[in-house]
């Protein structure tokens, strides 16, 4: 899942296997269905890939859903389906906050490792139960190599921590879509490794009473954000991403913008980047190993969004650059 309402699927075939499979459907392509909860009821969403794509982002518009995704095509003639590949099944997160505020805080001593809690788990643990609920399961159960429990007066969540916590995750800088509790522990732990000692951190290690955090301890983290309200209204996001991709023989020099690029074994390559509104040249250029032919193509792309109304950037991948030469290393 990328988001509540957005899958994203990717498969593994070489160039050759992709024109194989390309040369015997009906359409000269792949294409992805996609179905809810198992394979082999009606498609909720049916999408015709290019010949070269190796991944694709399919609109389902369903959170909190178990969706499973195969790919294959439709055969020339009788046009009946081939199968491919058929994918794990992946769950969309809830598109809105969670209606129970309560918090419940626990403190793990410092010179207990992460390593070890883990371990404990591991061990005696059920699937699926919440870390500071195992560790109590445990030491109920008398493992010795557990800290005892403090007694911590009952903790209540308040606006001050909620925003000390988006602070940290700097949510409503980098993505309007919201998480799921794994993923917010995931970006605490990234965050607090990165800047241990920025105030913002020190301040909701503080009043969270989780103790004292480092990058190879750290404690069980709540993922409430008590005092929040749900968001409601209507509202629409848009953005727009660019790949470009391609293939020659396995033993050429390809450049784009001047600067050589790096082939895959079978001579193909691709780039994915974001693309903002503006002006984009990408002049690419291909030379035989012999150094006797080459053939060039300038790709030129220009974006111009005019929005009516309150129009927001759909949150897409941090990491991805705009379409320049200097972005393709």
């Amino acid at each position: 899942m990328r988001d509540p309402h957005w899958l994203y699927a990717s498969w593994d075939l070489t160039s050759e296997q992709l024109r194989a499979l390309n040369a015997q459907s009906s359409e000269g392509h792949l294409v992805v269905r996609v179905f809810r909860n198992r394979v082999g009821t009606k498609p909720v969403a049916e999408v015709q890939v290019h010949p070269e794509s190796r991944n694709w982002f399919i609109y389902v518009g369903q959170s909190e859903t178990k969706f499973l995704a195969e790919l294959g095509f439709y055969s020339k003639g009788e046009g009946e389906w081939t199968t491919v590949a058929t994918s794990n099944a992946t769950i969309t997160p809830p598109d809105t906050l969670s209606d129970d505020t309560s918090v419940q805080f626990a403190t793990i001593p410092t010179e207990v490792s992460f390593r070890q809690l883990l371990s404990a788990v591991q061990e005696a643990a059920r699937e699926h139960v919440p870390l500071v609920e195992a560790i109590r399961q445990l030491r109920e159960a008398g493992h010795t190599n557990l800290p005892e429990q403090p007694n911590l007066p009952p903790a209540q969540w308040t606006e001050a921590q909620s925003q000390a916590l988006a602070a940290v995750l700097t949510m409503d800088q980098v993505r309007r879509v919201w998480i799921g509790s794994l993923e917010v522990t995931e970006l605490i732990r990234r965050r607090l490794a990165k800047d241990i000692s920025s105030m913002a951190a020190a301040q909701l290690a503080e009043k969270a009473q989780l103790g004292a955090l480092s990058s190879e301890a750290l404690s069980s983290v709540s993922s409430a954000f008590g005092g929040m309200p749900a968001r409601k209204g209507f509202w629409f996001n848009v953005n727009a991403e660019l790949i470009i991709y391609g293939a020659t023989e396995p033993d050429a020099t390809v450049t784009i913008g001047g600067r050589q690029i790096r082939l895959r074994q079978d001579g193909s390559f691709s780039f994915r980047f974001a693309l903002p509104d503006g002006n984009f040249s990408l002049p690419a250029q291909a030379t035989a190993a012999d150094g006797h032919d080459s053939r060039s193509a300038h790709l030129q792309f220009k974006r111009a969004t005019d929005y009516i109304g309150q129009v927001d950037a759909h949150p897409q991948d941090p990491s991805l650059r705009t379409p320049r030469p200097e972005h393709t290393a």
